[in-house]
This record gives structure tokens, sequence and C-alpha cells, in this order.
């Protein structure tokens, strides 16, 4: 059996703070198949920076060992795994996911200035581009 998991599980099985939900969402990413939806991620890792105050490399950290679990199977995994890489890089998770989940275009466009220029600083195989 197949299953897939919420953010409200992924999440609880990042910050284990003992309760009985935090026991049962490590149960159920354990045993079985699991399928992790890439905005079940996206939506995790805006918790643990807003809510939990996680650390970048904490994150990265439980984000690799998710990508890792052999019953768990990661919606759009090169992409979330590119994400993943580039956010150990500094850039904003949410953007990095955006742009690897964009593969067949040619630039990915954007007004955000902070994004282009970490984009400008990386070799990235889709430009990112402000409209002119």
């Amino acid at each position: 059996m197949r299953r897939a998991v919420d953010t409200n599980i992924l999440v609880r099985t990042f910050v284990d703070e003992g309760t009985e939900e935090c026991r049962l969402a490590l149960k159920a990413m354990a045993s079985g198949n699991v399928f992790v939806p890439a905005t079940v991620i996206l939506e995790a890792v805006w918790v643990m920076e807003s809510i939990y105050n996680a650390s970048r490399s904490t994150i990265s950290d439980l984000l690799a060992r998710l990508l890792g679990m052999e019953n768990v199977e990661v919606d759009r995994f090169d992409a979330v795994a590119e994400a993943l890489e580039a956010y150990s890089r500094g850039f904003d998770f949410a953007d990095a996911l955006h742009l690897f989940t964009s593969p067949e275009c040619d630039g990915f466009l954007t007004f955000d200035m902070p994004f282009l220029r970490r984009a400008k600083r990386h070799n990235l195989r889709l430009p990112v581009i402000r409209p002119s």
C-alpha cells in the first residue's frame, strides 16, 4: 500500500516533540510505501523556517535524509534534489523549487532581485531573467 502524507505528518517527523501525533507520524513515515508531494516539502520548509526557526543546515540535513529513505517516494525527486542543493547554497527553497520544476522552459522570469543576483552568481541550467 502506498500512502501520501500531508505537511503536518512530515513536520512532526522532523520535530519530534514527544507527542502522540509525533509518534504516529514517525511510525507512518517508517512503515510501508510513503509518497511525499513536492508541495508538501515546500510547505514543510516554510513551516520549519517560520514556525520552528530551524536553521538552513538543519532543514537541509532533514530533507537529505528524507530523500534517502528507501520506503519514501518524493514527487519530482530530481527537481527537489536540485532545489535542496541550491537551498544549501543560499537560495530560497521556494524559488529554487519553482525554478527546477520548470524544465521545458528557456528562462524563469522574476522581479525578485535577490533571486536574480544569486542566480547570476551560480551556473544554473535555466537562466533567471528580469522581464524587460
